[in-house]
């Protein structure tokens, strides 16, 4: 149920916006950029951002913080210095969406809180929260009259002009990932972790959904379907583009059939967004990277790597972005975007230049690159890579386990099992780093990688086990690899091939990891983890 909190002026009156007394912008130093580079970074408040949205005139950049406690912060285009910035409670953190024809801004704090602001006259309209809700997704309309509040498996259809909850759908199975209102704005899609996309009246009644086919690279023996991480809508109704791992969809939204799916996806796409006119599509995620589409012919059309790393890169460039992007925008014009995530940046890049760039009417400067062409493979089956970095990938069988920006970590007696099951001939690799006293494991059912008791030795454990011992160190990151064919396995170490053992063959095997036995005293660290699969 929704509750009105608050309606007045913004200064005096709102518990928690003090958005516009500009003093609460900090003050620092900013970074400069030669002209001929497409990009200008934007001064964050060393603040970590999760979403973005540009408001309908293009004017006003808004942007929610990973801080504790949240903030919602301001840029006054074009100007790079933050203008404002308000608190919005404890992480973790909602979503913000302007108006797309209004001067609207609405904020949903980690409590599922709105905050309707009149960006026109600088005040608060209102305040409304849902009781007992988590954090969830926000779609605003064209007007800024109604919105689609996801949280937590249900979804509201707010009239944002009285807070009254038009309707309300158990939507899901699982956390939504994603809401977008359709032509017209009578109707609204959710979409979710169960792998389903659902269309709902503004009654709240279903209108049916969408069947996704399984992607081409999806893991083998696959139980379920794959979550899905983020989705996004073309300004005229006419397209959907769906994200899960390592796939990216295109969809026409009247016949509901699927248009394209796109090469070269992010590992994990934490955002996606259209082009004004629907012509391009924008993904950010993991690993850092951005890749941009031709939406009407679905081809990659130029991939954008994390930081600058041409030899003729100058002295000085700026690096791009460095860790996990998180949220990207479109300005109305489309002729620019911005782009923002956990490394502390906020990025407008120019699109004309970018798109010069790919067809190599730009400076050899620019940090772009298409996507190289894939080695033709040795091997006479194909293979499909699958990452399992995530712990959601994984069911926790004992101890402590966190995960922290692509590293699984365990503490003390600890176990992970993999929730898909793989063939026989699978190639295990990850970094592997041991902090302290304890003894890393990594099963294939019959046979183990990892080291026993107190020897801080890395080896490879099964029937007719033989080579040599790896001694390690504490606190240095090791390259691990094992390979699995018919009844041999074979362990590497930085490249280097250490032992073989003759496990028993399966149809199919489970991946545990382990970052300790009973008598650890310390933890593990497990990055980049991949199975190379044959399909």
């Amino acid at each position: 149920m929704f509750r009105m909190i608050h309606v007045g002026s913004l200064a005096i009156r709102s518990r928690y916006w003090l958005l516009f007394v500009l003093a609460l912008a900090v003050a620092g130093p900013l970074q400069t950029v030669r002209a001929a580079e497409p990009w200008t970074k934007f001064y964050t408040g060393d603040s970590e951002i999760s979403a973005l949205s540009i408001s309908y005139d293009g004017k006003s950049l808004s942007a929610i913080s990973r801080s504790d406690p949240m903030r919602m912060l301001l840029w006054e285009l074009p100007k790079p210095e933050l203008s404002g910035a308000a608190p919005l409670g404890s992480p973790p953190p909602g979503g913000i969406a302007f108006a797309a024809n209004a001067p609207i801004l609405v904020c949903q704090d980690s409590r599922a809180r709105l905050t309707v602001l009149d960006m026109r006259r600088r005040r608060v309209f209102g305040e409304w929260e849902i009781e007992d809700s988590d954090v969830g997704k926000l779609a605003v309309a064209n007007d800024g009259r109604h919105a689609v509040l996801g949280a937590a498996t249900r979804a509201w259809w707010v009239d944002l002009t009285t807070g009254r909850v038009v309707a309300k759908v158990e939507a899901h199975a699982d956390r939504l990932t994603g809401v977008a209102l359709l032509a017209g704005e009578k109707s609204f899609l959710t979409a979710a972790r169960d792998g389903r996309v659902r269309f709902w009246t503004m009654a709240g009644e279903s209108a049916g959904e969408l069947v996704l086919p399984t992607p081409a690279n999806a893991p083998p023996a696959l139980e379920k379907p794959l979550p899905i991480q983020a989705v996004a809508t073309s300004r005229d109704g006419k397209r959907l583009a769906i994200a899960r791992e390592r796939s990216v969809s295109l969809w026409d939204l009247a016949t509901r059939k699927q248009l394209h799916e796109l090469p070269a996806a992010l590992e994990f796409q934490r955002d996606l967004a259209f082009s004004p006119d629907g012509k391009w599509l924008i993904g950010v995620g993991y690993p850092r990277d951005i890749r941009i589409w031709n939406a009407d012919s679905g081809k990659l059309t130029i991939a954008i790597p994390r930081e600058p790393d041409n030899d003729s890169i100058a002295s000085g460039a700026l690096a791009v972005h460095t860790e996990d992007v998180q949220a990207v925008a479109f300005t109305p014009d489309g002729k620019s975007f911005f782009t923002a995530g956990t490394d502390k940046t906020v990025v407008k890049w120019t699109l004309a230049e970018l798109l010069a760039s790919a067809n190599m009417a730009a400076t050899p400067t620019l940090p772009v690159t298409s996507t190289p062409a894939k080695p033709p493979s040795t091997d006479s089956q194909q293979q499909s890579t699958i990452r399992l970095d995530r712990l959601d990938q994984f069911e926790v069988i004992r101890g402590e386990w966190k995960e922290e920006r692509g590293r699984l970590i365990g503490s003390g007696n600890s176990r992970i099992n993999s929730k898909a099951r793989f063939p026989n001939d699978v190639t295990f690799r990850c970094k592997l780093k041991v902090n302290g006293p304890t003894n890393p494991r990594i099963r294939f059912d019959s046979f183990h990688f990892g080291y026993e008791g107190d020897r801080q030795e890395f080896f490879l454990h099964g029937p007719k086990a033989e080579g040599e011992r790896f001694s390690f160190r504490f606190g240095q990151q090791y390259a691990i690899e094992v390979r699995v064919r018919g009844e041999t396995a074979t362990l590497l170490i930085d490249g280097k091939q250490i032992a073989q053992s003759q496990p028993k063959q399966n149809s199919q095997r489970m991946i545990s990891i382990e970052a300790g036995g009973r008598q650890s005293r310390s933890s593990a660290e497990f990055s980049e983890v991949q199975v190379i699969a044959a399909e």
